[in-house]
């Protein structure tokens, strides 16, 4: 691509638009007649399989004729990766380990420098252990599907299910350097992934990847295993929060989230599909990705050379005229599109300059057959995809949505505090936050990036913490243990001191008490995170959580309830900065596996560099960032009696009567008088005087009728009715707590899953 530093330089100048760079370069490069070697290649070595899934992209089950042989695939596939630069090496099917010679096409492929990496069910895993200690994948997926009885029901054959768990156990031990639980999304199991998420989360797997139903193969006759709108944007919405707590990753089948793909991919959407990557068939068919759908092949190995094919082929892909480029190939060329279903407006792409260009101006400026690119010719196409899209940003000035209370009667910039005339209830400066980014970050940077480190010290910390708000009192212990020492003042550890007041063993003990967490431990909880510092989702939703059911008490108490969610709000902006931060400057990793010998100082010296980088991207980006997910469940209420006061972000706003305010789930309210407030969807809430609302509690001041209207519609849920479940999810504030009552009798997954956007 480019120079680091020029790279470095550019990042800044047009943040957030690496997708629109690669676009461009691909457009470039094409018209140039240049290829890029190609980084990873699927080899589908069967067409056999000892399973029946519906879903099943290749339709498979009997070994077809004609499939290449041990040598033909020596000769026509791993010998042509070699020369066309090594990519990564996919084994898939069928099922690959029902191919006799698996272990000596492994073999061969490592002794000419291949990588290699694989896609099982995991019924034949425990015979072919010896292979996998010997040459360990880097990365092996295994297919799960939902519980036990759905995936042995799915799948067509009792024990699958135990097996993948088995198969996860025996790859992680053979020093396989990434073992994946993969989750083909349908309407089926849509509603069942928050019900999945501890069996994966407390397995041997590394992370989740969450793929979409693509009407391929068998697929093609069960289109109606396609999930609907309502489903996508649950198993979306359940990722996003989710993916603090554990790596989750919505798979290229889903689209592009625009902006948001850093919060469900650790790499913005792009569709590699005969751009940097292909598969070869059981056959020998050389394909643009897992469609195996012969009319769209390129070629035969067995005819044509791969690095040939890979030159001459896939035009349309290079040439950008495979479709929207916000849309996943696979999905639109079977009349598919779901990125807005899934992630909203936010997934739309504004067309590129580059696509302006007449085509025969750019069909014109090449000459000559194709040729795979050099190093120097790709850093000049690079840098010139990069000034583009930096020229267009200059043009085209992005618009931001407006504030929740734009343009209302009766409401406006919720940052602009009350004056003493208006104020209500609350003293403004006595509930200000800090309204800048953190210098404790840009001072100790390493440790906010141990926090997404997996296997690091501050990594069993946050286990110990979120397994102890679960009851395990094993957790507690360790948890309270490893406060007490970060604290100790004889303590040698890198956090010596960081926990000075011991917040700590406060939140655990009070989450052992019978009266659980106060305010007070939460904010002891939350200084003590930020002291080390370490901004993170999920112990954040965590301290939310403890406190958010706590009933309204004196002026002081909500005094501290304002306060402590306006820092979780400037918290939950520090970690939308650095995760956009680390999204521009690329992935940081130190891979000791990689060298017997451990990392060298330069590798160290890289890397922290690197870091210290990304803070300073990151102290740039937090004047536009957000709260992230905290604000998108919102719902919007009408001050139709009395007036209100609003606590955002630390700042206190004045609503009178006949005004609007969107309110968010780190917001307050408080009703000096008695007020009503009506909701979008037209129920009605009676507020007391001397009351404060959150959007936790607003189910409280239902009426009756309404209330009773609510939880007829729930149970309409439970039952199974998808109306009604979007009309719940539409209705979410005020009917999360008939959901919880219903749950506690009767089980719904759908209704979990769709929980985990309120409470997460």
């Amino acid at each position: 691509m480019l120079p680091s530093d020029a790279m470095g330089l550019l990042h800044r100048a047009y943040a957030r638009s690496i997708g629109d760079v690669w676009d461009t370069e691909n457009r470039l490069l094409h018209a140039l007649s240049l290829v890029r070697r190609p980084v990873a290649a699927q080899w589908l070595v069967t067409a056999a399989c000892d399973m029946k899934c519906p879903h099943c992209y290749s339709a498979a089950g009997k070994r077809v004729t004609g499939e290449l042989t041990t040598e033909e695939a020596k000769r026509l596939v791993i010998d042509p990766l070699v020369e066309l630069g090594c990519p990564l090496l996919v084994l898939a099917g069928g099922e690959l380990l029902l191919r006799r010679d698996i272990p000596e096409l492994v073999a061969y492929a490592r002794r000419r420098g291949l990588d290699w990496a694989m896609h099982t069910h995991g019924m034949h895993v425990p015979r072919h252990a010896s292979l996998f200690i010997e040459h360990p994948p880097v990365l092996a997926a295994i297919s799960l599907d939902g519980d036990r009885s759905f995936h042995d029901a799915f799948r067509g054959r009792a024990g699958s299910f135990d097996a993948a768990m088995e198969a996860t156990e025996i790859l992680a031990d053979a020093g396989c350097r990434e073992v994946v639980l993969g989750t083909t999304v349908t309407r089926d199991n849509a509603d069942h992934v928050a019900a999945m998420f501890p069996l994966v989360a407390s397995s041997r797997a590394n992370s989740w990847g969450l793929h979409l139903f693509a009407p391929e193969g068998r697929g093609h006759d069960h289109a109606e295993l396609f999930p609907t709108p309502g489903q996508l944007r649950r198993v979306a919405a359940f990722a996003r929060r989710r993916r603090g707590q554990f790596p989750i990753e919505l798979c290229n089948e889903w689209g592009s989230a625009g902006p948001d793909d850093p919060y469900y991919r650790d790499q913005a959407f792009a569709c590699g599909a005969g751009r940097i990557s292909l598969v070869v068939s059981a056959t020998g068919d050389v394909l643009p990705c897992t469609t195996t759908d012969p009319s769209e092949r390129e070629g035969n190995v067995r005819e044509t050379p791969l690095p040939t094919l890979w030159r001459e082929g896939f035009a349309r892909f290079r040439g950008g005229d495979c479709g929207d480029r916000g849309e996943c190939w696979l999905q639109s060329r079977n009349g598919v599109a779901c990125a807005e279903d899934a992630f909203g407006p936010v997934a739309r792409r504004p067309a590129l300059w580059v696509e302006r260009i007449p085509r025969p101006v750019m069909a014109a400026v090449a000459r000559r057959a194709p040729r795979l690119v050099g190093p120097k010719s790709a850093a000049a196409v690079g840098l010139a995809a990069a000034g583009l899209v930096f020229l267009q940003g200059c043009r085209v000035k992005p618009q931001s949505d407006p504030a929740p209370n734009a343009g209302q009667d009766g409401a406006g910039d919720p940052a602009q505090s009350v004056d003493g005339a208006d104020r209500l209830h609350w003293d403004a400066t006595a509930i200000a936050v800090p309204a800048e980014f953190p210098f404790v970050l840009s001072d100790r940077p390493h440790r906010q990036f141990e926090v997404r480190t997996p296997g690091s010290s501050w990594a069993r910390l946050r286990s110990a913490l979120l397994a102890c708000e679960g009851g395990d009192p094993g957790a507690c212990a360790a948890a309270k243990q490893a406060g007490e020492r970060a604290r100790s003042r004889d303590s040698k550890s890198v956090d010596e001191g960081w926990d000075r007041h011991g917040g700590v063993s406060q939140f655990v003990d009070a989450l052992s008490a019978d009266t659980g967490p106060d305010f007070g431990d939460a904010i002891a909880l939350l200084d003590a995170l930020e002291l080390r510092p370490a901004y993170d989702p999920a112990l954040a939703a965590m301290i939310w959580r403890s406190v958010r059911s706590l009933a309204a008490g004196d002026p002081a108490r909500s005094r501290q309830r304002a306060w402590l969610y306006g820092r979780l709000h400037q918290h939950a902006r520090v970690v939308d900065a650095v995760t956009r931060a680390q999204a521009e400057i690329g992935p940081i990793t130190m891979r000791p596996w990689l060298k017997k010998s451990g990392p060298s100082k330069e590798d160290i010296v890289e890397r922290n560099e690197k870091i210290e980088g990304m803070m300073e991207i990151a102290a740039e980006r937090y004047a536009e960032a957000t709260a992230t997910t905290w604000d998108t469940v919102s719902t919007a209420l009408t001050v139709r009696g009395g007036a209100v006061e609003l606590a955002r972000a630390g700042r206190v706003q004045r609503i009178a009567a006949g005004g609007a305010v969107a309110l968010n789930r780190l917001d307050v309210l408080w009703c000096a008088d008695a007020c009503t407030l009506v909701t979008e969807h037209g129920r009605t809430l009676s507020i007391e005087s001397q009351t404060e609302v959150t959007l936790f509690d607003l189910h409280h001041h239902l009426g009756d009728d309404d209330r009773k209207r609510v939880e007829a519609l729930v149970a309409k849920a439970v039952a199974g009715e998808p109306k009604a479940l979007d009309a719940v999810e539409r209705e979410l504030p005020v009917a999360h707590g008939a959901i919880r009552s219903l749950l506690a009798e009767r089980e719904s997954p759908a209704l979990q899953t769709l929980l985990v956007t309120f409470d997460e």
